[in-house]
C-alpha cells in the first residue's frame, strides 16, 4: 500500500507505517519518484520470494532455469506449459485471472488452442 499526503508530520508518517502502509509520499512529488515507488510495490506484490531463478511459494519451489517444481523438497514433474501455468497462478495468488489473460501469457503465438486446454492442465 502506498500512502500519498500533503502532510509531512512525523506522527502522521509513523501512524501510516504502523497501520500497514508500505511506503508514503509527501506531495508534491515528481513523476519519476512516484513511478519508482509504484514499480517497487508491484515487484513486491507479484513476487513472494525470488533467488536467482528460484521462487518459493509456501511448500512449493519453482526453478525457472531447470523447470522442476518441488513440493516439500520432493520433485514433481510437469510439462513446460503446466509449469508456466502453475507459476503464473502462484505468482498471482488471491488475484482473479481471466481465461484470456492466461491464454495471452502462456500461449502467445498459439492462437488455435482449444478453450478446455487450461482446464486440462489445472
Amino acid at each position: 500500500m502506498l500512502f500519498m499526503t500533503s502532510h509531512s508530520y512525523e506522527t502522521d508518517i509513523v501512524s501510516m507505517l504502523n497501520a500497514g502502509t508500505n511506503d508514503y509520499i509527501v506531495q508534491p512529488v515528481s513523476a519519476q519518484i512516484l513511478l519508482a515507488c509504484v514499480e517497487t510495490l508491484l515487484r513486491h506484490a507479484y513476487r513472494q520470494s525470488v533467488s536467482g531463478s528460484r521462487e518459493q511459494f509456501g511448500d512449493y519451489t519453482f526453478d525457472s532455469a531447470l523447470q522442476p517444481v518441488q513440493v516439500r523438497d520432493t520433485p514433481a514433474s510437469l510439462t513446460n506449459k503446466a509449469f508456466e501455468l502453475a507459476l503464473l497462478l502462484f505468482r498471482n495468488l488471491a488475484r482473479p485471472l481471466s481465461r484470456s489473460h492466461i491464454f495471452e501469457r502462456n500461449w502467445k503465438q498459439d492462437v488455435d488452442i482449444p478453450s478446455h486446454t487450461i482446464d486440462t492442465l489445472i
